[in-house]
């Protein structure tokens, strides 16, 4: 939870920042990246069928300068340019990683730059036209292509360098306000580029912080629902789940006419334990109890719980009563050697155990009161002891009547 917090709070520090072009962390870089190599492959698609279709129509500039411009235009676009476009399309399938792309759509473009210097250097009188179109290329680069800002630096460098060498190569006198019209215009669009990228990149901080948020509510929900159904000092289930465990089990096993099996544990003198040592040393024994507990039981058991003050419980499902009190056993034994009292004493636990097939979901009152009823009798009978608790029977006159068939030995 630490760690989501501090990459919430880093994500609103970057966000906060007024920067032109958002700069993030190394780490942060590398995640943003990796997360848009897919989007920005179909943009970079789209940015070389655009150049196809400028090349198509610098086609018609080509055919205004005459014939013999637009035989040498359309030889060199559709033998240099266009092949390297298709070329471009196709690597493009295939790069995975930023930089390839970027190469698939750089050398494509710059060879169309490259091609539109040539053309004005051979019509000279139609110079600041090509030097225009170079111009507007740039511009529609810088702004269609989403290129990251060193990528866009190169081609509008390239880009301008190649409107510089139209304008010097020109026979007449240079147009040096239509140089600096065009140089303007196209380091204009680079900033522009910088800038989407720039909110690109809040964008991605945006959907991240929504990302981590969601996890963060995510995460207390589901602290909150263990909390819930958790007792704090034990560890072990709460008297919400056991009750909510303890009917599904009935019910399921009320539906296959199972055997479904019940121990209720105490500790016995815990009071005096309070009472002598004080609260936090019956705490501790208490919670030193419930992982025992959970190490003998949990393996078989359904749930183990803390239903109330010292008392814990189990239910088990297809176990047999003698198998529960075998394990009930064992239990209190282990608790008995472990010396878990305040400075190493002796604690003991009484058992009281309980288990018979189900036919209604409404038994495990009866089910639950018989291991209670156990309990008691393990407690008069001296305590440290398991008692399997007895079916009561009720006489004429509501007198609890003992079962003769348990009385059997």
């Amino acid at each position: 939870m630490s760690n989501l917090n501090q990459e919430i709070e880093r994500a609103n520090k970057l966000l906060s920042q007024n920067q032109f072009a958002l700069a993030f962390p190394s780490a942060l870089n590398r995640d943003y990246l990796l997360s848009v190599p897919q989007e920005r492959r179909g943009k970079l698609k789209f940015s070389l069928w655009v150049g196809l279709a400028v090349m198509a129509m610098c086609l018609f500039l080509d055919a205004s300068v005459g014939q013999d411009q637009l035989y040498r235009g359309l030889a060199v676009r559709t033998g240099v340019t266009l092949p390297l476009h298709l070329a471009g399309l196709l690597a493009l399938q295939r790069a995975a990683t930023l930089g390839a792309q970027a190469a698939a759509v750089i050398i494509p473009m710059t060879s169309g730059l490259a091609v539109t210097t040539w053309l004005a250097t051979v019509a000279t009188e139609s110079g600041e036209l090509y030097m225009l179109s170079v111009g507007m290329m740039i511009v529609a680069i810088n702004l269609v292509v989403p290129l990251r800002p060193k990528e866009a630096l190169v081609l509008t460098g390239a880009g301008s360098g190649a409107v510089a060498a139209i304008e010097l190569m020109l026979s007449y006198e240079p147009n040096l306000f239509l140089l600096i019209f065009v140089l303007a215009i196209s380091f204009l669009s680079f900033f522009v580029s910088i800038w989407s990228e720039g909110e690109r990149r809040r964008l991605y901080l945006l959907h991240l912080l929504e990302r981590l948020r969601s996890r963060q509510l995510a995460n207390a929900n589901a602290q909150l629902r263990v909390l819930s159904h958790r007792d704090t000092l034990t560890g072990l289930a709460n008297r919400r789940l056991w009750d909510k465990e303890f009917e599904i089990a009935a019910r399921e096993a009320a539906t296959k006419g199972s055997v479904l099996g019940v121990l209720i544990v105490d500790i016995d003198r815990f009071k005096s334990i309070n009472d002598h040592f004080g609260h936090a040393a019956g705490d501790a024994c208490l919670a030193r109890v419930g992982r025992i507990l959970e190490d003998y039981l949990l393996e078989s058991a359904g749930l183990v719980a803390r239903i109330g003050g010292d008392e814990l419980a189990a239910f088990f499902t297809d176990r047999s009563e003698e198998e529960i009190e075998r394990r009930a056993s064992q239990t209190r034994s282990a608790i008995s050697k472990a010396r878990l009292g305040p400075g190493g004493a002796t604690i003991t636990v009484s058992i009281g155990v309980a288990a018979e097939i189900v036919s209604e979901p409404q038994m495990r009152k009866e089910l639950f009161e018989r291991a209670d009823r156990g309990l008691y009798e393990a407690k008069q009978a001296g305590r440290d002891t398991v008692s399997i608790g007895r079916i009561e029977l009720q006489s004429e006159v509501g007198e609890p009547i003992e079962d003769p068939e348990v009385n059997k030995g």
